[in-house]
């Protein structure tokens, strides 16, 4: 089912998914090899979709992928969907995490949101089966899907830098919302909340992840925005290979 959602181009990194190298569908069993390898993830999008599946591959700007099975299998047990329970999820890219979550709750409780016309399109083909089957929509994710609302549990495959509210608004009291959340470390951290009701939210970071940012957060707020941080004191202190860092405002 994984191979049936990948698409035509096949870049392929190691636990964080850095691409480290291309396969293409000429190469039937190293493609199927890189598909289903346990810890690689595959870039599936490039530059928003300006660089075509057939075209050059020496850009970069990597902006579409379909996560390792580890990590997919890792974030569907802290998510832990229970059967009838209605499920957002932010970002449905090639469709390979859509029918897991259907599976588990029920296809018709399960509501889907791409913000990339091409890649809904792509994904509802390969979705396409008799029976019943999630619902997907094309918008905004960060908006969530308020006709939908209120939802037991959400789930991103998208990292944001800050969670968005709407997010908060449309899970019930007691519902959880599992998303990759920026860090300046190099990596995402996997988030686990809890909505409190009361437009607010609480949790713990659960993992360590590396994602595509949602389109709407990728550029990083700069301090004049947010405003320079005023320490009363700030000591780094190294002995004997440590480093302690303390700051207090």
């Amino acid at each position: 089912m994984r191979h049936s959602t990948t698409g035509t181009r096949g870049d392929h990194g190691g636990d964080r998914g850095a691409a480290a190298s291309r396969v293409r569908v000429g190469r039937p069993r190293q493609w199927l090899r890189a598909v289903y390898r346990t810890r690689s993830s595959l870039i599936t999008q490039i530059a928003d979709g300006e660089v075509p599946p057939d075209g050059p591959t020496g850009c970069a700007d990597f902006t579409g992928s379909i996560s390792c099975p580890a990590v997919v299998v890792n974030m569907l047990h802290h998510l832990d969907p229970q059967p009838g329970e209605r499920i957002l999820e932010i970002g449905t890219g090639t469709g390979y995490n859509t029918p897991l979550l259907a599976e588990r709750v029920g296809a018709f409780n399960v509501t889907s949101i791409e913000i990339d016309e091409t890649l809904a399109e792509r994904a509802a083909t390969a979705l396409h089966a008799p029976g019943p089957a999630p619902y997907l929509v094309v918008g905004e994710g960060e908006e969530g899907y308020p006709p939908g609302a209120r939802y037991d549990r959400m789930i991103s495959t998208a990292a944001v830098r800050q969670v968005p509210q709407a997010w908060i608004d449309q899970v019930r009291p007691g519902g959880v919302i599992l998303t990759p959340l920026d860090s300046p470390f190099q990596c995402d951290g996997l988030a686990l909340l809890v909505a409190d009701g009361d437009g607010g939210a609480n949790g713990a970071f659960v993992g360590a992840v590396d994602f595509m940012k949602t389109r709407g957060q990728r550029e990083p707020r700069s301090y004049a925005e947010l405003g320079w941080p005023t320490w009363a004191e700030h000591r780094v202190t190294v002995e004997e290979g440590r480093q302690r860092i303390r700051a207090e405002s």
